[in-house]
């Protein structure tokens, strides 16, 4: 048994190296709410970050927190799930809410195991774990010369793998995926992600393009309720077709799994609700052939650790976009290595330590 005796909120806000642009918007801030839950000798630490996806704000974030805070507070639990149930049952569908606490709480129990969250993951659940994964490094949308000048940076860097962001300008778009191919070489990984931005004809072109570039695969190419058009696509693609808006909740993956409406799912941890729902995705996935990846909001290295636990627990997950963290001025938490192009992480429970005072009390 295990007793959240203690729980904080907080929030945190850091600022981007430069203003990143996606199809659905420019960023210049990450703002997380961070929980803490304190047992004996031990600490577990989450966060929540507010996207468009998920429609939740930082406040609402809080607020979700507070009432699990003032429900659990002092009770002691057997299992991580039998917490993560507790609270999902007081607050509903606050997936980024849930992320915090379920984060939070897989970090507390295996802290106290005395285990890597990925070891501790793979043993639950009868994994043979990795110790690292590849990361890529992602170029927002900007100019041609901007982009390129971006992905020998990042390969320079270290990166094997660059995924370029377009969706804005379908022609500028195809020359940018051209330009970055040419100068990146062949020895570099690559693939793109729209982010909704194209119709059904222009995904269709633009799947064409990227295979004749030899990218990868192409993530969520068309709008994320035109699940009729994403199918279209990625029956017409030579390469996969990735799910990442259009998959926002485990009925959604269920429903792209059994119409075979995409290739590949990407998972997210504040979309589904943490590392509890993010298994069950996985194990969708993997019972209908559906290809995974791993992949971060705008978040810290706090929760971006927990999503490598996971991709490191679970061997299935095969491509990782584990990159939020690079593009912070300073980040709220540290103890991610990066090594030629991989991540790896030491030490029990998150194997990150929280720079505290970054931290500002929320309520």
């Amino acid at each position: 048994m295990v007793k959240l005796e203690k729980i904080d909120i907080y929030e945190v806000e850091v600022q981007r190296k430069s203003l990143f642009r996606i199809a659905t918007g420019t960023s210049s801030t990450v703002r997380n709410t961070v929980i803490i839950i304190k047992s004996r000798d031990n600490e577990g630490w989450g966060a929540g970050a507010p996207t468009r996806v998920t429609g939740e704000t930082l406040e609402g974030i809080s607020e979700a927190l507070h009432l699990i805070k003032r429900e659990i507070e002092g009770k002691e639990f057997e299992t991580p799930e039998d917490a993560i149930n507790r609270a999902e049952n007081l607050i509903g569908k606050h997936p980024s809410a849930m992320a915090a606490f379920d984060i939070a709480v897989y970090d507390l129990f295996s802290r106290e195991a005395g285990l890597p969250l990925y070891l501790y993951l793979s043993e639950r659940h009868g994994t043979k774990p990795r110790e690292r994964i590849m990361t890529d490094m992602t170029l927002g949308i900007e100019s041609i010369e901007k982009t390129v000048e971006e992905a020998l940076r990042s390969k320079k860097a270290g990166f094997r793998a660059l995924k370029v962001k377009i969706g804005l300008d379908f022609e500028e778009d195809m020359e940018r995926i051209e330009a970055v191919r040419d100068a990146a070489g062949k020895d570099i990984m690559l693939w793109a992600d729209a982010n909704q931005g194209y119709s059904v004809d222009n995904a269709i072109e633009a799947s064409d393009i990227l295979h004749d570039n030899e990218y990868l695969f192409f993530e969520q190419p068309v709008k994320w309720d035109d699940f009729e058009g994403l199918k279209k696509v990625g029956e017409k693609s030579k390469i996969p077709v990735f799910a990442d808006e259009s998959a926002k909740s485990i009925e959604f993956v269920e429903r792209i799994a059994e119409n075979h409406i995409a290739d590949g799912i990407n998972i997210k941890l504040m979309k589904f609700g943490g590392i509890r729902r993010a298994v069950e995705v996985r194990n969708i996935a993997k019972r209908y052939g559906l290809k995974l990846m791993i992949g971060c909001m705008g978040e810290t290295s706090l929760t971006v650790a927990a999503a490598l636990h996971l991709a490191m627990a679970f061997p299935e997950i095969e491509y990782a976009d584990l990159d939020s963290q690079f593009m912070l001025k300073e980040d709220l938490a540290e103890g991610i290595l990066f090594e030629n192009g991989f991540l790896s992480i030491k030490g029990s429970g998150l194997g990150v330590e929280i720079k505290k005072k970054t931290l500002k009390t929320m309520g």
